[in-house]
């Protein structure tokens, strides 16, 4: 094993070496002084973006999951409160990220603020545009304005259709071009992924599990929405591609 990690004759296995993530930090860093302005987050986002701070603001989400629903033997167990009174505000070009253990509603948060779900209460302001996220009419106007890369890519993807079908749908729904501009948007997409362009004619139970991943996250930058809800996007990937 120390020959193989040290010393790795094959090229896919030198690859994958240098993609895994370096967690030294040189001597000379600055990062952590808390006197260098230059580093501090709040700074970064302000001088890089100079957008309002409140490009998406999700105020007071509540969701509660009944027991109605279930068989008799398990209506006695009370309601379950997913998300309780969650606010988050982003920038526009910004990344945050949602920290939390299994079942403590990262993805039902993501399913509301894309419109998949409603919430039992609570507001969304998008660029100063409102939306009630209790109300399933709502929803209607997050589409195409939010996109969400799910989990598991095997049950976000059509299986009658082939991935050229798929990617296409996303670029004509968001951009209304012509097919040809749509296909050399799909083109320059699918090789930025690492994607041959052969998959168009494929179908997803053809593909691997990081393969499906990546039409996943192309589908979403094809749809050219203002915001990207990613949830664990790289899980399916391989290190390399990670990187």
């Amino acid at each position: 094993v120390e020959v193989i990690l040290d010393t790795p004759s094959n090229d896919y296995t030198r690859k994958l070496l240098a993609a895994v993530p370096r967690l030294r930090i040189s001597p000379d860093a600055s990062v952590s002084s808390p006197d260098n302005k230059a580093h501090k987050t709040g700074d970064l986002k302000e001088n890089r973006y100079g957008a309002p701070p409140s490009f998406l603001a999700a105020r007071d989400v509540c969701r509660t999951f009944g027991t109605s629903g279930l068989p008799w033997p398990f209506r006695k167990v009370p309601p379950v409160q997913a998300l309780d009174h969650v606010s988050i505000e982003l920038k526009r070009g910004s990344i945050t990220g949602i920290i939390g253990e299994s079942g403590s509603g990262k993805t039902t948060m993501g399913r509301i603020l894309t419109g998949l779900q409603t919430a039992s209460a609570g507001e969304l302001l998008i660029n100063e545009t409102g939306f009630d996220l209790s109300r399933r009419g709502s929803r209607n106007g997050l589409l195409g304005r939010v996109q969400m890369i799910f989990q598991d890519p095997s049950t976000s993807l059509n299986p009658r259709m082939t991935i050229g079908q798929t990617l296409l749908e996303a670029a004509r729904f968001a951009q209304n071009r012509t097919g040809d501009a749509c296909r050399r948007e799909i083109d320059r997409i699918m090789d930025r992924l690492g994607l041959a362009r052969s998959f168009v004619s494929r179908h997803p139970h053809q593909l691997s599990g990081g393969q499906k991943q990546r039409v996943c996250i192309a589908r979403a930058l094809l749809a050219r929405p203002d915001i990207i809800v990613a949830d664990e996007p790289t899980s399916a990937l391989d290190v390399s591609v990670q990187a």
